[in-house]
């Protein structure tokens, strides 16, 4: 019975980390944007946007279906769920009218990818930027 207790509140004490886990928009260091506002970010990740204000197109990275920090990041920039994301990619790709941004693994993978292309956008989470990336907006 008290390993059950002690169980409960170390999944407890996970669950409320991964509801509270804040996620970092991170770009390429050398990347002239210093922050970006929910609403252009959105456009980007609906794909509405295909360059930063300062010209280049934009490379974004994502992560895969089905991960939390993925579901989260979706509902507070894009007010989607997964599913509603999911049949608006699906919509886009069918009509050809525009490509997901490119799914990695996991946040260090985001990182590394941002870190070596100028143009790429990504969100991670917090914990794992590092100094090869540069923040530009943190979201609860």
């Amino acid at each position: 019975m008290r390993y059950i207790s002690i169980i409960c509140c170390l999944a407890t004490l996970f669950l409320h980390n991964l509801a509270f886990a804040e996620i970092a928009v991170v770009v390429h260091p050398s990347n002239p944007i210093n922050d970006i506002s929910k609403s252009d970010l959105s456009r980007i990740y609906l794909a509405k946007s295909k360059a930063f204000s300062h010209g280049p197109e934009i490379q974004a990275f994502d992560l895969e279906k089905g991960q939390e920090l993925r579901d989260k990041f979706y509902k507070v920039v894009t007010k989607k769920t997964p599913y509603q994301m999911e049949a608006y990619w699906t919509k886009l790709i069918f009509t050809g009218k525009a490509a997901p941004p490119i799914v990695l693994t996991n946040s260090a993978e985001v990182v590394l990818a941002v870190s070596e292309d100028t143009d790429s956008i990504g969100y991670v989470n917090l914990e794992s930027v590092d100094g090869s990336v540069k923040v530009i907006l943190i979201l609860n």
